[in-house]
């Protein structure tokens, strides 16, 4: 019992006696508060709670099912509370109409009607017919009639809302259906203060103001839809400049690109037409003294040798001095045959009727592999093994002579640039990069203190991560650290 008492309560937030509603506190306790519900007239007994833990409240006396006891209660405070103090907050009345725009995505025109204000009232009266309506309240100015609908479980539906426009009578909503706890204090605020929850639902005044802007809205939108053909077209003219300017700018990339190619094919033509054995004083001069020996090792004998236009010992050196010599001094640690064959196209005469030409260069280069110039790779690439001609004429007799001859030092000692070059080749190879990037750390002091031998021993050690001593030996002549002792 105490359950449905409590929820009944719920439904009771007012008692009325003598024709007027109290709250729980404002009368005595249990029945001696001769209230009844507003709804359904029964006696009601007022439940106090003056310490606040529990809300004070109304229950039926007896076990009564009343429904519709919280939506009269809150009609009958509201209409009293307006009797009461003749005034009532009408919200501001707004016309405005919208459309969709080109420029701007929505267009609106909009017109203030009147404010809002706390507006007095001469006549205040509850639940009377309006035509085939009727309103809560019906609420009387100085100079119109106003409906007013408290919205609590019921709001006005849209049938109802079509009888209001027949009427032609404005018409207020108040919505109090999220109030926790509905008392006269609340009601007041929704009924005498600017709030959201009251919003005109209907005003004669409106429709012929709407009809007033459509017109102005009218010549917005005319206004914004040739702002957006002006746009339109000063974007496609700026479309048709910048296609312009794209396209002229192609045809000088274009022109540049034949006039490069022109003068690349002049360079060509220039090159392949320079005698042999000046090509070869060339590449001798850039090799230095040391490129006279490359007869040492070189020329390295090839399949289709005729395909190019030159004798193997020319174009093979001019070859070393102008792809492999420069390579780890330029950081390209790898070279590719197809790089090789288009150097070589560019300088002689060559066969380009067959694939012979590309065999010369593949025997070429797998020569200088089996030397240890070269690194075998995947596909036709080729790992750099040397940083320059005396270290290609090293390690090609080393190679030659199966490791016969003692290492001694080298005469000069390498820059750390070029130390450290040769051993991120090794490294690639081999593995072990922290003990090559050590390796070419080495001072030229050991050179005083140990000899080439004890030195690769030393990096052979597991605790140096057990190096191969070919690889090592190799190293050391690439490097220019050691030189082949003389015969």
């Amino acid at each position: 019992m105490a359950v449905r008492a409590t929820l009944r309560s719920l439904q009771v937030p007012f008692g009325l006696r003598d024709g007027r509603l109290f709250e729980p506190l404002q009368v005595e306790s249990g029945l001696r508060c001769d209230c009844v519900c507003p709804g359904c007239g029964t006696p009601l007994v007022a439940r106090h709670s003056p310490s606040g833990k529990i809300r004070s409240n109304f229950a039926h006396a007896s076990d009564s099912d009343c429904p519709g006891g919280l939506e009269s209660a809150i009609h009958l405070a509201a209409k009293q509370l307006i009797a009461d103090r003749r005034e009532l907050y009408l919200p501001e009345l707004v016309a405005a109409i919208g459309g969709m725009g080109k420029c701007l995505p929505v267009i609106r025109r909009v017109s203030v009607i009147r404010q809002g204000e706390l507006t007095a009232l001469i006549d205040v009266r509850l639940e009377e017919m309006v035509g085939a309506i009727r309103p809560d309240i019906i609420a009387g100015t100085f100079d119109q009639k106003i409906l007013v609908e408290i919205a609590n479980t019921h709001f006005i539906t849209p049938e109802k809302l079509e009888h209001i426009r027949r009427q032609r009578v404005p018409t207020i909503e108040v919505d109090v259906s999220d109030l926790v706890h509905v008392n006269f204090e609340e009601l007041a605020n929704r009924l005498f203060q600017v709030s959201p929850h009251a919003t005109w639902a209907y005003h004669p005044e409106l429709a012929a103001r709407e009809l007033e802007l459509q017109p102005l809205l009218a010549a917005d939108m005319a206004e914004d839809h040739l702002k957006w053909e002006r746009a339109q077209a000063d974007e496609a003219q700026k479309l048709a400049i910048r296609r312009e300017r794209d396209a002229l700018r192609e045809r000088k990339r274009q022109a540049d690109e034949r006039h490069s190619a022109n003068v690349r094919a002049e360079r060509i033509a220039v090159a392949i037409a320079r005698p042999q054995e000046e090509k070869l004083a060339d590449a001798l001069a850039f090799l230095g003294p040391a490129g006279s020996d490359m007869n040492t090792f070189l020329p390295i004998r090839v399949r289709y040798a005729s395909s190019i236009d030159a004798r193997p010992l020319i174009w093979q050196i001019v070859a070393f001095a102008g792809v492999v010599h420069p390579a780890l001094k330029k950081g390209k640690q790898s070279l590719s045959a197809d790089h090789v064959r288009s150097w070589i196209g560019e300088r002689f005469r060559v066969d380009t009727s067959s694939t012979s030409m590309a065999v010369a260069i593949w025997d070429f280069l797998l020569g200088l592999a089996e030397l240890g110039v070269f690194q075998r790779a995947r596909g036709q690439e080729f790992l750099v093994a040397v940083p320059d001609v005396v270290g290609a004429l090293e390690v090609a007799a080393d190679t030659k002579e199966n490791g016969a001859r003692e290492l001694v030092w080298g005469d000069i000692w390498p820059s750390s640039r070029k130390a450290h070059a040769v051993a991120e080749v090794f490294a690639t190879i081999y593995g072990y990069k922290y003990c090559w990037d050590c390796l070419a750390g080495l001072f030229e002091d050991v050179k005083h203190r140990e000899t080439v031998a004890a030195t690769i021993a030393y990096y052979q050690r597991p605790s140096k991560g057990a190096m191969d001593a070919a690889a090592l030996r190799r190293y050391f002549l690439s490097a220019g650290i050691a030189r082949l002792k003389s015969q």
